[in-house]
């Protein structure tokens, strides 16, 4: 082999170990803020009082003759 083909050949397994790596790494950060998504919304699941009829929705009972 040529050292020109030897070096074009490490260029693409290191692309190739840094693109693995990369993705990994990727997933990883998204499988963590999506933890932590998910325990901001259930925090804020505990102050939500339920069902509440607000003006729009008034509006939209009157509208469909409910």
């Amino acid at each position: 082999m040529d050292q020109k083909e030897d070096k074009a050949d490490m260029g693409r397994r290191g692309f190739l170990k840094v693109a693995t790596v990369g993705a990994a790494a990727g997933a990883a950060v998204i499988a963590t803020s999506k933890t932590a998504q998910a325990a901001d919304l259930s925090a804020d699941a505990d102050k939500a009082s339920g069902y509440a009829e607000t003006d729009h929705v008034a509006k939209y009972y009157e509208l469909a003759n409910f």
